[in-house]
């Protein structure tokens, strides 16, 4: 029997506390909650990424359009992202891949396939933190608790636990 995903509001929720716990220190929870764009870009993702399972593919494109203009996030709506979502500064951040559970993407950083033509999408597990102006390209998988460090280029699967941490790739195992 297949996994059920949360719902909307359980999705949003462990986006919330994951947030708390990043932002608490810096700023009041009220400001955050309505007008930070890391949070605004991830809701509005949530949203985009509803109406697009839903079969709602313009509403989809509107609202992540709506999104890329007022946070600078360019979250495609067909992406599906598991609970807890951080996006501590969504500018320049692309993405268009599947992800677990509390994964990180950091600002301008991309995960898209090679071109809109190619099949397959990256796949980050659980736990995986994208660096600083990564780029992960084409059809590959990133395992759980996987870092992926400042202005690399992935274009190769990375082993679960491991560290990405130089411009040519090289992995350091768990």
């Amino acid at each position: 029997m297949p996994a059920l995903r949360p719902g909307l509001g359980a999705l949003l929720k462990a986006d919330r506390d994951r947030f708390r716990a990043h932002m608490s220190r810096v700023q009041p929870r009220a400001e955050w909650l309505l007008l930070h764009p890391g949070f605004v870009a991830v809701a509005m993702f949530r949203l985009a990424e509803r109406c697009d399972a839903a079969g709602w593919r313009r509403i989809a494109r509107l609202l992540a359009a709506l999104n890329h203009g007022l946070t600078g996030a360019d979250l495609h709506p067909a992406s599906r992202a598991g609970p807890g979502l951080l996006i501590p500064l969504p500018e320049a951040v692309h993405f268009e891949g599947l992800c677990g559970r509390d994964c990180t993407l950091h600002p301008q950083s991309s995960v898209a396939p090679w071109h809109r033509a190619a099949p397959g999408r990256p796949v980050l597990g659980d736990g995986v933190e994208v660096g600083f102006g990564a780029l992960l390209l084409g059809p590959i998988s990133v395992g759980d608790g996987a870092v992926i460090g400042p202005r690399c280029l992935i274009e190769q699967d990375v082993p679960a636990g491991a560290a990405a941490l130089s411009l040519t790739v090289r992995t350091r195992g768990p």
